[in-house]
């Protein structure tokens, strides 16, 4: 029994009413319209898969040897070797409790009203650290190559050039964990010796014409396609894309001198100014080449990964990176229930178990200014 005589078997069912028939809609918006980009990208983009105890994928990165023009009776001498590679990523799972006393729920008990929001409150306000969890992983390293706790991210797929490497190409490989320690494997295939494993990456010197060329260069070397335009004049829509397929992340610094370059070609629009038209803005927002330039405020926490002191720019193909999430664990809630800590309390869960996959990592790229 709770204090006061009330069951705990009844508050639990009290809670359980409330959260289904006056909190879950308002969760929901939380995930629909806040603006963290994480959020969009799981809720629009993820996959899921019926189970397994990791993602496990099989892939070719180099063709047969065998297919050549021939002449009659020629003998065949094929060549056979085992080319497949396989990417293993594991699982993570990532949860919240909402816990509330036995004693401030009897307080509300007698006012619907605050007994609603003490529910409500404490549920959205988890809710958000879910969310921005959810989204810190998409951008930011592990701690180590053996860490079971992070998801596998943007700079982790997308690593930057090697120390003090100038120049632009697939030479992408070497991943800077939050330890500062660092690995050429990502989802078990080693970049430095299966090279077709390596990711696009270049330097820049400056926000600056230059470095619009080298951006049109990576979408161009990485078949980087925009969404399809779909015009939204007259239509009540946030501002964001229909869908994130493609997307440009940058930090604070980078997107405000980007605001400024793309202010300056206003200001001064001439023949010389080539990426006048791929570089557009739309009611604050921006896009190069039809392609949505998202600011994301952790690519300014060096802690988040040692790349981000070399002011990175991603581009994310999220058809190719899929995030994945297995079946049935989607904002998967249990409970209530009396907690196995405290007598006086009752939990509630969410979790989620999920990563993130990438099969091809020459579809995305990362630009930014030389390492050391």
């Amino acid at each position: 029994m709770a204090d006061g005589g009330v069951a705990y078997s009844d508050l639990a069912d009290l809670i359980a009413t409330t959260l289904t028939h006056f909190v879950n809609d308002r969760v929901n918006v939380v995930w629909d319209k806040q603006r963290v980009e994480g959020a969009h990208v799981y809720k629009d983009m993820r996959i899921e898969l019926d189970g397994g105890t990791s993602i496990d994928r099989q892939v070719i990165f180099t063709k047969g040897g065998n297919a050549k023009y021939f002449l009659p009776y020629q003998e065949d001498t094929p060549n056979v070797d085992n080319a497949i590679k396989k990417i293993n990523v594991p699982w993570v799972r990532l949860g919240t409790v909402v816990a509330y006393d036995t004693h401030e729920l009897k307080a509300q008990m007698s006012n619907r009203r605050g007994f609603i929001n003490l529910i409500s409150t404490r549920m959205l306000r988890e809710q958000w650290g879910l969310i921005n969890l959810l989204s810190k992983g998409l951008f930011r390293t592990p701690v180590n190559a053996n860490s079971a706790l992070d998801p596998f991210g943007v700079p982790y797929y997308f690593p930057l050039r090697d120390n003090s490497s100038t120049g632009a190409g697939f030479d992408g490989q070497t991943i800077r964990f939050r330890d500062s320690t660092t690995s050429t494997t990502a989802a078990g295939i080693d970049a430095n010796t299966t090279t077709e494993w390596k990711s696009y990456a270049a330097t820049y010197t400056a926000i600056d014409d230059e470095f619009l060329r080298i951006l049109d260069t990576a979408i161009l070397q990485t078949n980087f396609e925009a969404p399809p335009l779909v015009s939204t004049e007259g239509l009540d829509v946030p501002d964001l894309m229909f869908t994130p397929d493609t997307r440009i992340y940058m930090g604070t610094s980078n997107f405000i001198l980007l605001k400024h370059l793309m202010n300056k070609f206003g200001d001064n629009h001439s023949p010389k100014d080539v990426f006048q038209e791929q570089l557009t803005s739309n009611a604050g927002s921006i896009s190069f080449s039809g392609i949505k330039v998202i600011r994301i405020p952790d690519l300014d926490d060096t802690s988040q990964s040692p790349d981000f002191a070399f002011a990175p720019v991603y581009g994310v193909d999220w058809r190719a990176l899929k995030p994945v999430v297995l079946a049935g664990t989607w904002r998967e809630r249990t409970g209530p229930k009396p907690s196995g800590t405290q007598h006086t309390v009752i939990e509630t869960y969410e979790d989620i178990t999920h990563n993130n996959l990438l099969e091809n990592r020459k579809t995305g790229f990362a630009l930014h200014t030389v390492t050391s």
